[in-house]
C-alpha cells in the first residue's frame, strides 16, 4: 500500500563528467563511466504521520557506463540524527516503491542494481542558492562543492540551464 510523503528543500547533484551531465543527453559519459553524489535537505516534509523536516540525505552512486544502461550502485548515507522511523520513511522514499513513472525516486529504483548498506552519519549541507554555491560533506567518506561556471576569457560567472521539455 502506497505510504502519504511529501518532501520539499534544497536539492544538489554532482557527476564526474565534464560541464553538462552527457547522460541528460543521452550521451556516454566523458570517462566512459560515472561517479557522482546527489544530496538534500528536507526544508518540510513527511511520509504518513512521520515528520522528515530537517534531515539530510546524500546517496553516492557509480555507474559503469551511462546512467540509463542501469548496473548503478549506490550508497546511501543519512543524517545521523535520524530515528528508526525516520530512516524507514527515507529508505521508503528512496526505494522509488509505489511512485509515479519518470519521477526522481522511480528512475533511481530502475537504474541502480545494487544498494549497499546505509551509512548514518553527520552531514554538512550548506547552500547559497543566489550565490550558486553549496558544500556537501560527510567527513573521511564524500566531500563536494558548487560554485558558479566562469566564463574562460572574461572570468565572469556564467549560468548554464538545462531543460529537457518532454523528460
Amino acid at each position: 500500500m502506497a505510504r502519504n510523503w511529501l518532501i520539499e528543500g534544497k536539492y544538489v547533484e554532482y557527476c564526474s563528467c565534464d560541464l553538462g551531465c552527457p547522460c541528460e543527453s543521452m550521451a556516454d559519459p566523458t570517462q566512459g563511466y560515472c561517479t557522482g553524489l546527489v544530496a538534500f535537505m528536507i526544508d518540510r516534509g513527511h511520509c504518513d504521520d512521520v515528520d522528515l523536516s530537517g534531515l539530510k540525505v546524500v546517496a553516492t552512486f557509480y555507474f559503469p557506463r551511462a546512467i540509463h544502461h542501469g548496473q548503478g550502485i549506490m550508497h546511501p548515507i543519512v543524517d545521523e540524527r535520524a530515528s528508526d522511523a525516520q530512516r524507514d520513511a527515507v529508505f521508503y522514499i528512496l526505494s522509488g516503491k509505489d511512485q509515479p513513472v519518470g519521477t526522481m525516486f522511480q528512475i533511481f529504483s530502475v537504474i541502480v542494481e545494487t544498494i549497499k548498506d546505509p551509512l548514518f552519519a553527520p552531514i554538512t549541507f550548506e547552500w547559497d542558492l543566489d550565490k550558486r554555491q553549496a558544500r556537501i560533506e560527510v567527513a573521511g567518506v564524500v566531500r563536494a562543492r558548487t560554485e558558479p561556471i566562469r566564463n574562460p576569457v572574461t572570468d565572469e560567472e556564467h549560468r548554464m540551464l538545462t531543460v529537457l521539455p518532454n523528460g
